[in-house]
C-alpha cells in the first residue's frame, strides 16, 4: 500500500467520521469508528528524510444493522504500518460476528485479541508512526498483531468482552493460520479507580524460540476537564515483552498541557531496557494543533541518551 493510497484513506477517513457516526431509528449507533491514521516524515542528522504511514481502524456495526440479523452484529478492522526506509510494510485484517452472551458480547472469527487498543502512552516527539519500531520493541503493539502484519495471516478464534464494577474486561483464545501456527491466550481490563484511568494487558503466546509473553500497565490522571484551556493529563506505563530468553522493558511518564481548544503541548521520558544494543533513553516534546474537523498538525522533537543528536518530525493524523 503506498504513501499516495494512504493519504487518499486519511481524506476518506476526514469525511467518514461524522458520516459513520449517524444513527438508526431506534437511536442506536448502526456504524462506530475508532483508531487512528496517521503520516509523518521524520529527520535526522546526517540521514535521509524517513516516511513513516500507520492506519489503525475498526469498524463495528450494531446487532442488526445493515440487513445483519437482529443479535448479530460484525466487527471490521484493519492494522498497517509502513516504512520507506527500512523499507517495512505489514498488514494485518479482523473479521468477526458478535453475539450478546450472557452479561457481555462474544466475537468468532478473526478478531483483535483482548490485549489490543488499550494503550494510550504517546511516544516521545507524539511520533505515532515514525517511532512504531520502538512500539513494537517494549510489547506496546500486541505480538498477535505484530505476527500477523509480517505473515498475512489471521489469527482465528473467540473473543469476549464484558463489564465488571467500574472495569470492562475483555479475553481472547486465537491461533494463527499461518506458518507459525502461534497460538495466544490475551486479557485486557479498563476503567476507573477514582480520578485515575487504568488499563492493564496480557498475552501468553508461542512463537518459532518457545513460549513469550507480554505486560502492559498503564494510567492516566486528567486535572480539569479534558480538552479545556488550561487543563492537563499526567500519565505512566510500563510494558515488558519477553521470548526466546530475551526481555525488553520499558516505562515513560508524560505531561499534555492543553493550551486552547486547539493546541495541546505533550513532554515525555522513555526508558528502554534490555540488551546493552537495545537500551536506551528518549526524551521528547510534541505539539498537536487541530487543523480543521480533527486533523491535527504534529511536530515534534526527540533527543536520546545514546546520540548527541536531535531528531524532528512534523506530520498530520486524524483519531476517531
Amino acid at each position: 500500500m503506498g504513501f499516495r493510497v494512504m493519504w487518499v484513506l486519511l481524506s476518506a477517513a476526514v469525511m467518514a467520521g461524522p458520516a459513520l457516526a449517524q444513527t438508526s431509528g431506534q437511536g442506536a449507533s448502526a456504524f462506530t469508528l475508532a483508531g487512528r491514521v496517521v503520516l509523518d516524515t521524520v529527520h535526522f542528522p546526517l540521514l535521509p528524510y524517513r516516511t513513516h504511514g500507520l492506519i489503525d481502524l475498526n469498524l463495528r456495526v450494531a446487532p442488526g444493522a445493515a440487513g445483519l440479523p437482529d443479535g448479530v452484529g460484525l466487527d471490521i478492522g484493519l492494522y498497517h504500518y509502513r516504512d520507506n526506509a527500512i523499507p517495512y510494510t505489514g498488514t494485518a485484517a479482523f473479521a468477526a460476528l458478535t453475539f450478546d452472551l450472557g452479561p457481555g458480547r462474544l466475537s468468532v472469527g478473526a478478531p483483535r485479541i483482548a490485549a489490543d487498543g488499550l494503550r494510550r502512552a504517546p511516544l516521545p516527539g507524539g511520533m505515532a508512526a515514525g517511532l512504531h519500531t520502538v512500539h513494537m520493541t517494549v510489547g506496546g503493539l500486541p505480538m498477535a498483531t505484530l505476527i500477523q502484519s509480517g505473515d498475512g495471516a489471521p489469527f482465528w478464534g473467540l473473543r469476549y468482552d464484558t463489564a465488571s464494577g467500574p472495569f470492562d474486561w475483555s479475553v481472547s483464545a486465537t491461533r494463527s493460520s499461518g506458518p507459525s501456527a502461534s497460538p495466544n491466550l490475551a486479557v485486557g481490563l479498563s476503567g476507573a479507580l477514582g480520578p485515575v484511568q487504568v488499563y492493564a494487558s496480557g498475552e501468553a503466546f508461542r512463537d518459532g524460540v518457545g513460549w513469550g509473553s507480554t505486560l502492559v500497565l498503564g494510567g492516566q490522571l486528567p486535572l480539569g476537564p479534558e480538552g479545556q484551556t488550561g487543563s492537563m493529563t499526567l500519565g505512566a506505563e510500563y510494558a515488558r515483552i519477553g521470548s526466546g530468553g530475551f526481555a525488553f522493558q520499558s516505562i515513560i511518564g508524560y505531561g499534555t498541557f492543553t493550551l486552547s481548544e486547539r493546541l495541546s503541548v505533550t513532554a515525555s521520558l522513555l526508558r528502554i531496557a534490555g540488551p546493552v544494543f537495545a537500551s536506551d533513553t528518549l526524551a521528547g516534546v510534541a505539539v498537536d494543533y487541530d487543523l480543521w474537523n480533527g486533523v491535527t498538525l504534529n511536530a515534534g522533537a526527540v533527543r536520546t541518551a545514546s546520540s548527541p543528536f536531535t531528531l524532528y518530525t512534523v506530520g498530520l493524523s486524524r483519531a476517531f
